[in-house]
């Protein structure tokens, strides 16, 4: 009797494994995930490097950058570039002039 919803739980999961309409919300969602994940990522680069520290809104014109040069998620980058530009200027009072 307690193995019952332990067989029960796996047949809805594979159903949902196999349902097209769910592997399109979970592509979307990976999608999403990838895209919050990777928000930022301009200003942590230009923090991080010894290079570019001290440089104003280096976050933003790094995406800018990378995106015109042709980098292969050069519209993830473009989402990128507010959530950059709001962080850089949060940083802004640690840039070094």
């Amino acid at each position: 009797f307690a193995q019952r919803p332990f067989v029960r739980l796996r047949m809805i999961v594979a159903g949902l494994l196999t349902n097209p309409i769910v592997t399109v919300m979970r592509m979307t969602f990976a999608t999403l995930l990838t895209a919050v994940l990777l928000t930022g990522c301009g200003t942590i680069c230009n923090q991080m490097s010894p290079m570019n520290s001290g440089r104003r809104y280096g976050g933003v014109s790094q995406d800018i950058e990378t995106a015109r040069a042709g980098g292969g998620a050069a519209y993830m980058l473009l989402l990128d570039v507010p959530i950059s530009a709001v962080t850089d200027t949060l940083l802004l009072p640690f840039d070094q002039p």
